[in-house]
């Protein structure tokens, strides 16, 4: 989708805002304040929360639909991180679903979002969940070799936030 700025908005297609308030469909375009598409207003930061304790529940399609609602709306960089956590939750899904050609394209497909990231980014640790990516992935391609024949599931990561630590 092609973006242009103008004032204080990101507007698809150089459509013109009305007003300041939630993403709007005008014109037959999603129009999205700024202030919203680089950072997680309160209420998407309490569902970013609730997402996480999701993924850790192992309730992977669950914090991949909670989070894909905020990701819609989203500007890149933020954009793409969410999408390599959704992915990351989707990877997991597979695993959980002993689908091991799920779990590496999207092992690798979150991989591929979080190369260019540091350490951690809104908090949440990308190196911890980087190498369980890998470990995961290295699994199902055994599972595929005929090397093993389940994945270890007792090593599903938690993701650690300060928030939820407390």
């Amino acid at each position: 989708m092609k973006t242009s700025q103008t004032s204080a908005f990101y507007v698809c297609f150089k459509t013109q805002v009305p007003s300041i308030g939630q993403p709007v469909v005008f014109n037959g375009a999603l129009v999205v304040p700024l202030e919203l598409s680089l950072e997680l207003n309160t209420q998407e930061r309490k569902e970013y929360l609730r997402a996480i304790e999701l993924f850790n529940s192992k309730y992977f399609w669950e914090c991949h639909e909670v989070l894909e609602d905020i990701w819609m709306i989203k500007q890149p960089p933020l954009k793409t991180f969410l999408q390599g956590v959704i992915q990351a939750a989707a990877a997991f899904y597979h695993v959980l679903g002993e689908n091991p050609k799920g779990a590496i394209k999207l092992a690798q497909d979150s991989l591929n979002k979080f190369e260019k990231m540091g350490e951690s980014h809104l908090g949440l640790d990308l190196n911890s969940l980087r190498k369980s990516l890998l470990t995961f992935k290295n699994e199902a391609q055994e599972i595929i070799d005929q090397k093993r024949s389940f994945f270890t599931l007792k090593d599903i990561p938690v993701l650690k936030l300060p928030e939820l630590e407390q």
